[in-house]
This record gives C-alpha cells, sequence and structure tokens, in this order.
C-alpha cells in the first residue's frame, strides 16, 4: 500500500491505495460521492510529509449514472 496525493476540482484528497488507478477512484468517489459523470484526477505519489513527490499524472475516472 502506497500513500498518493490527488487533486480535483481544486481540492487535494490523501489516499492510501494499491495502485494510481485506485488512487483516482478513491478520489473521485470522495469528490463526487454518488454524482455520476466523468472526472479528472491528478495522481502523484507522496513523500513521508504527505507532499507529492513528483508531478503527478492525470487519470480519467467515469463513474455510472
Amino acid at each position: 500500500m502506497m500513500r498518493f496525493v490527488c487533486e480535483i476540482g481544486g481540492e487535494e484528497h490523501l489516499v492510501d491505495a494499491d495502485t494510481f488507478e485506485a488512487a483516482a477512484e478513491a478520489a473521485v468517489r470522495a469528490h463526487a460521492g454518488t454524482r455520476a459523470g466523468t472526472y479528472t484526477v491528478n495522481v502523484a505519489e507522496a513523500n513521508e510529509a504527505d507532499f507529492p513527490l513528483v508531478t503527478g499524472s492525470d487519470y480519467t475516472v467515469t463513474l455510472p449514472g
């Protein structure tokens, strides 16, 4: 399990997940709740101080309606 910094809609979420994709989905669910739609989230691996190690990558997540 790794820690990720995920940015979506101007909000940052710290997420513990096994993969970048899983972190993106968790951040979208935390941000969107039950609202269906397609979301883009920037995901970066976090360091010990919970700051991004490097510039993150964008992931697209679709929540079904």
